[in-house]
């Protein structure tokens, strides 16, 4: 229980962290989008509102899912949550102006799109971290299970 409490208030501060980089990054509508990419798949409903909530929010629900995956049900979640965020991804790289939707500007800014990639990867790299962890625990929980010996009664004479 506290290790899905930790994990779901630790992708709630990474997602808080990230929409304070999506806020500086896009400069009052001069800058780059890394909205879009944060919030996947949430920036399809188009509307500024659910990306700024939806960031933290998705985070917070992935980080969770993330650190609960010793369960069957969290690791299924897990796994099509982040998919949908995954596929989410394509269309922004297709779009004109690539992922961050205004190349021109991601160009002018080469360390704010580094930062940006940075801090999203790392969350990523500990998304995955505690997803694997908690799969590795339930793998080894349930062979210690396997190996435990029976219980037998004494043999009676």
């Amino acid at each position: 229980m506290w290790t899905t409490i930790l994990g779901t208030v630790g992708g709630l501060i990474l997602g808080l962290f990230l929409a304070v980089i999506a806020i500086a990054d896009a400069g009052g509508g001069h800058g780059f989008d890394v909205w879009s990419l944060y919030s996947s798949p949430l920036w399809l409903i188009r509307q500024e509102w659910v990306l700024f909530a939806g960031i933290p929010v998705m985070w917070a629900l992935l980080g969770g899912l993330a650190a609960s995956a010793r369960h069957a049900g969290a690791r299924t979640a897990f796994m099509i949550t982040i998919v949908l965020h995954y596929a989410g991804v394509i269309p922004l790289l297709l779009r004109d102006g690539g992922l961050f939707g205004g190349a021109q500007y991601a160009e002018q800014y080469p360390q704010a799109v580094t930062f940006a990639m940075t801090v999203y990867g790392l969350g990523q790299l500990a998304l995955w971290t505690l997803f694997l962890l908690g799969w590795l625990t339930s793998l080894q929980q349930a062979h210690n299970t396997y190996l435990e010996p029976q219980s037998s009664s004494p043999a009676h004479i």
